[in-house]
C-alpha cells in the first residue's frame, strides 16, 4: 500500500514560500500515487494538462523559495555590514 507523506500542522516550517514548496510537493505526490492514472484514462488531454500544472506549480514554488532565501541572506549581510561599520 502506498502512503503519502502528509504534512502535519505542527511540522510546517515558517515562511510562506517554504510552506508552498512542501504543499506543492505533497500535491505532486498525491497526483502521482492516486490521480494520474484514473484521470488520464478518463481524459488523456486533461490528465496531461493537470499533471503539467501541478509540476509547474511545484517548480515555481521552489524558485520562489530560493529567491526569498537569497534576498533574506542579502538583507542579513547588509545588516551585519552596517552594524560592523557603526
Amino acid at each position: 500500500m502506498n502512503t503519502v507523506a502528509v504534512i502535519e500542522p505542527e511540522t510546517i516550517p515558517t515562511g510562506d514560500a517554504t510552506a508552498a514548496v512542501r504543499y506543492a510537493s505533497e500535491l505532486l505526490e498525491l497526483w502521482n500515487l492516486y490521480l494520474d492514472g484514473p484521470l488520464r484514462a478518463a481524459n488523456p488531454l486533461y490528465g496531461a494538462r493537470l499533471a503539467t500544472l501541478i509540476t509547474e506549480l511545484r517548480c515555481a514554488t521552489i524558485r520562489t523559495e530560493r529567491k526569498v532565501n537569497r534576498l533574506a541572506d542579502e538583507l542579513t549581510k547588509m545588516r551585519e555590514c552596517r552594524e560592523g561599520s557603526a
